[in-house]
């Protein structure tokens, strides 16, 4: 989206077809920059769990957490 109104804005500024390619072609440089920087840090953060950065298992809604049992012991009529 921000390469397309990128382009609309350099065609309808600059008359010149090659200065208008040019900056679009600069833009999308500096896009796949940023989103290569992103997928990294993506990749990064990819196996962190709520544990490991100090949540309480209490608050927790992953296989880490003990809510499912806290609510079997107070709701034993209730099937999940």
């Amino acid at each position: 989206m921000k390469e397309d109104l990128i382009e609309r804005l350099t065609s309808m500024l600059f008359n010149d077809e090659e200065f208008s390619g040019s900056v679009l072609s600069l833009c999308r440089e500096l896009t796949k920059d940023k989103e290569r920087m992103y997928m990294l840090r993506i990749e990064e953060i990819k196996g962190i769990r709520p544990i490991h950065v100090g949540l309480s298992p209490y608050l927790t809604l992953d296989a880490s957490g003990n809510i499912l049992e806290i609510f079997k012991k107070n709701h034993p009529d209730q099937s999940i």
